[in-house]
């Protein structure tokens, strides 16, 4: 099997077997790629790679200044690519198996503060286009701490109005039903009266063209709010789903509900917001305490 055979193969079985959403299949695609053309300059052929050549690459990505997150997430799609050629029987051993990535201090995720949030939604309520849509589709944000590919992949029976829930789809497809508030189902009803009668899709959310908005037309939306609200272009759509999940710690809910409700395969993912919460708790005990002024 030639090279751009065995990179077609492998995103069609991230596509069909693994169920990746298209922005992680990109991702890998592109990471396969540099480590391919980092390869072509030492002669290597990609399928012939051995582990002095993946240490070697990672030494490079090191040297060249890359970040400790890029770092880890070549190496695993490295990983992943010689495992499934060894499934395949392209290879006899997964040569970047045993390599471990560069340890890091893992940084605390970015989050709203209530006034970011308030700014963002007033914002919406004056804007001039569309403003239904962006307001249902920030609410459904902040209520579900959904992915944003999850809520591309939305359709209309996946909302039980009456139930006050709404059936997402995780990766690997693995569904998971997640409560939101009576405000993002209200919304939701004002957004879906605005809709074209029939709509020619089931999709929640459509562009003006009556199809589906996809996962990277809902992130050009969100950027266009934040940019609509004065608000710090760094904020994405994930740290809407850092703030719901620290405003679930912060209101009691237990690590294992979080978890769930979030659609995180491991516990110890889940756990980085407990160091969020705590700081969140400090900051606002250093504020709010008579005697906090005069502590170490």
């Amino acid at each position: 099997m030639s090279q751009e055979d065995a990179l077609a193969s492998y995103s069609s079985y991230l596509k069909k077997i693994r169920k990746l959403s298209p922005h992680s299949i990109r991702a890998q695609n592109n990471d396969l790629e540099a480590f391919s053309r980092w390869l072509q300059k030492k002669e290597v052929p990609l399928i012939k790679a051995g582990k002095h050549d993946v240490r070697s690459y990672l030494a490079y990505l090191v040297q060249a200044g890359y970040t400790h997150a890029t770092q880890a997430r070549a190496l695993s799609t490295i990983k992943s690519f010689f495992s499934w050629a060894v499934h395949e029987q392209l290879l006899d051993l997964n040569p970047a198996e045993a390599i471990t990535a560069h340890k890091r201090e893992r940084k605390l995720p970015q989050i709203f503060t209530q006034q970011d949030l308030v700014q963002l939604f007033s914002a919406i309520e004056k804007s001039k286009k569309r403003a239904p849509l962006k307001r249902a589709f920030l609410e459904l944000l902040y209520a579900s701490g959904a992915r944003i590919s999850e809520i591309s992949a939305l359709d209309v029976e996946d909302v039980g109005f009456s139930e006050g829930l709404i059936k997402l789809f995780g990766k690997g497809s693995k569904e998971r039903i997640v409560p939101v508030y009576p405000e993002a189902l209200e919304s939701l009803r004002t957004s879906l009266s605005k809709r074209p009668k029939p709509a020619a899709t089931h999709a929640l959310f459509l562009s003006e063209k009556g199809t589906r908005l996809s996962s990277d037309s809902l992130r050009y939306l969100f950027k266009q709010c934040i940019q609509e609200a004065g608000l710090s272009p760094s904020y994405t759509p994930h740290t809407m789903r850092h703030t719901y999940a620290t405003a679930l710690l912060n209101g009691g809910a237990g690590l294992r509900s979080v978890q769930e409700l979030l659609g995180h395969v491991s516990l110890s993912t889940t756990q980085i917001y407990t160091h969020l919460s705590l700081k969140e708790i400090r900051e606002v005990s250093k504020r709010a305490h008579p005697r906090s002024g005069t502590q170490d």
